[in-house]
């Protein structure tokens, strides 16, 4: 024993270092993976003023049947580590019985027999293997529980996206509606001058054309609709929509993510900090390994007594104390095998955990560089709405007053309702890219839209549709 103290001090825990990254990104990794760790509160969504998202998103978290089984699996972790944490305790059993022998045939009278025994035994923890193994529990635990709060982030993440299309999709079942308004209005103009004989039979064909494509094209809207109602009604796990379903997208101004913005917001990721609890247990479980060939000592303790009458079972204990010592490094050979496969099953988890880096860093890349672009972009869209506008209401002047054919009118309508359709599309990709990028950086608390300040410049085309 007192060489095996002696020896214990040269078993410390291997020091953790992170893994490196390689280089190629503008802005680096914080070193402590918990610091800005967001709340359980965060409400990261409110910041987009959708008041139906806020009303849905609280249903979805206490409904949803994915957060449910995340949750129950947090909940054995723990509960295994607790077990864990029961591997360096002192160990109870114990037990009595009792017999009766009666010989055939004789006259001797039947004998009596009664014992008892308590036992106790405890390993010393002489290399650190007990402590492994519960440090191994809790970081497991730890690392679970971050996997709820990855989960949560995800079906929120999930709902927003899925009320967002929703919105968007009723929002060009509008569109479609107002755009074959106006080609039902061109039409009845037709058949009013094919009454004076001023419009020929090319022009109703065409006008006829133009109307079937669109009921097609808002038939397909309709099964996009009921698709996306499905996927809300299964975030909510079946319980009844709070508020009803939105009818187009939110308007107004994104909210304005902080300037210059820190490094250390990708640290608050949970699947992150899960990533490194879990790479840290992996580097213990090479600690246990290694210890595991140690011999591991025992001490034990008992407490036993017997006799022929139950009586006198308890006045006459007989006590022994003892150590157990086992010699597991003789097989020096499966010992080298075993740790060296616990060193490569680190080296694997280093390397998950360094993609998952990388995917994390360039998932907030893409998202901010997506973010300029789109912006941009809508710039473009709302200036080219106004000049389809503008074309569409002179050649509608011009085919009345009868100096043009119908076609370039058809053409200039359907041009406008494309420039529209792709100004909803971009601000759906905006809304859906924002929440992506919220999303990437852990649920990043970002201040709410000022509606005094400048506005979107998707904004001043929202009342197209009506």
């Amino acid at each position: 024993m007192a060489t095996g103290i002696a020896l214990s001090g040269c078993l410390a825990p291997t020091e953790f270092h992170r893994p490196e990254l390689p280089g190629g990104f503008e802005w680096e990794v914080s070193t402590d993976l918990g610091r800005d760790k967001p709340s359980i509160d965060d409400e990261w969504w409110r910041a987009f003023g959708d008041r139906g998202l806020n009303a849905v998103i609280p249903v979805v978290l206490a409904a949803n049947n994915d957060l449910l089984a995340t949750s129950l699996r947090a909940r054995r972790a723990m509960l295994d580590a607790r077990l864990a944490g029961e591997t360096g305790m002192p160990k109870f059993s114990g037990g009595a019985d009792g017999n009766t022998n009666r010989p055939f045939g004789g006259s001797r009278s039947a004998t009596q027999h009664f014992q008892s025994a308590f036992n106790l035994s405890y390993e010393l923890d002489l290399w650190g293997r007990t402590a492994a193994i519960r440090d191994i529990g809790n970081l497991e635990a730890s690392a679970s529980t971050e996997d709820l709060e990855a989960a949560r982030l995800t079906v929120v993440a999930a709902t927003v996206s899925t009320w967002w299309r929703l919105g968007h999709t009723n929002q060009m079942l509008d569109s479609a509606s107002a755009g074959l308004a106006v080609t039902e209005r061109t039409e009845r103009i037709v058949e009013t001058m094919r009454r004076v004989e001023t419009a020929s039979d090319l022009e109703r064909f065409e006008i006829t054309q133009v109307l079937e494509t669109q009921r097609a094209a808002r038939e397909a809207l309709l099964r996009e609709r009921a698709k996306q109602r499905i996927s809300l009604a299964i975030l909510l796990n079946g319980s009844a929509d709070p508020i009803a379903e939105p009818l187009r997208l939110p308007p107004g101004a994104l909210p304005e993510l902080p300037p210059g913005l820190p490094a250390d917001l990708i640290s608050r990721r949970p699947d992150l900090r899960a990533a490194e609890m879990r790479l840290r247990a992996a580097l213990r479980r090479t600690d246990e390994k290694k210890v595991s060939f140690y011999p591991p000592i025992s001490l034990t303790g008992s407490l036993g007594a017997g006799g022929q009458e139950l009586a006198h079972v308890l006045a006459n204990p007989l006590a022994t104390l003892g150590t157990r010592a086992v010699l597991p490094f003789l097989n020096l050979r499966e010992m080298g095998l075993q740790v060296k496969v616990s060193e490569v099953q680190y080296e694997e988890a280093v390397t998950s955990f360094r993609g998952a880096m990388l995917t994390a860093l360039s998932e907030v890349s893409d998202g901010l560089s997506v973010r300029t672009s789109l912006s941009r972009e809508a710039l473009h869209l709302t200036r080219a709405l106004e000049a389809h506008r503008r074309v569409e209401a002179l050649y509608e002047k011009r085919f009345r007053a009868g100096s043009l054919p119908l076609r370039p009118l058809l053409e200039a309508q359907e041009r406008t309702r494309l420039a529209e359709n792709m100004l909803i599309d971009n601000r759906l990709a905006r809304l859906l890219n924002e929440g992506s990028l919220v999303r990437a950086l852990g649920g990043a608390a970002i201040p709410a839209p000022d509606e005094r300040s400048g506005s979107d410049p998707s904004v001043a085309a929202r009342n197209t549709v009506r």
